[in-house]
């Protein structure tokens, strides 16, 4: 039987700041700006159809998968400067901390979050990071509690009610 040896567990993977950021961003322009979009009738972010798979397509080599996600962080980040621009002209001031949320802003990606990023591809299989940094960044954040979201739906059926 083939064991196989890792140097650090997988969960490091996940708790790693650079990741977490990263895959926010993905979140951000992809099922939040769905969301934002369709539901919100919010269309401030452009929504980044196709992203999952075009980065997927890049996870078994790091450099393209490197180049792939610095293109994507790249217009990401000058998108939510663009945003940031315009709500710092619009209340004639630069924006604090509370604006973010109060007024529905996205994060941007720093260069420590690049940093930490690169630095755990150093030290984990490409592919194993890059996979779970999209399927993370494709994921609800627990904003409700997990028994509401698995709950069983019970239908009933007016044909069995009547006997």
């Amino acid at each position: 039987m083939i064991h196989q040896k890792t140097e650090k567990p997988s969960s490091t993977i996940l708790e790693n700041k650079g990741f977490q950021s990263i895959a926010s961003a993905i979140r951000e322009a992809t099922v939040r700006a769905q969301r934002r979009t369709s539901q919100e009738k919010d269309m401030t972010y452009e929504v980044r159809y196709g992203l999952s798979q075009e980065l997927m397509r890049k996870t078994r080599n790091r450099d393209e998968f490197l180049i792939a996600i610095s293109k994507f962080i790249s217009l990401y980040n000058t998108e939510t400067a663009r945003e940031e621009e315009k709500l710092a002209k619009k209340l004639q001031r630069p924006l604090e901390r509370e604006d973010y949320r109060k007024y529905k802003l996205r994060y941007p990606v720093t260069t420590s979050d690049m940093q930490k990023f690169t630095q755990l591809l150093d030290s984990h299989p490409t592919e194993l990071a890059a996979k779970m940094l999209i399927a993370y960044g494709s994921c609800r954040l627990d904003t409700f509690k997990q028994e509401e979201a698995h709950a069983d739906v019970i239908i009933e059926d007016p044909e069995t009610e009547q006997e």
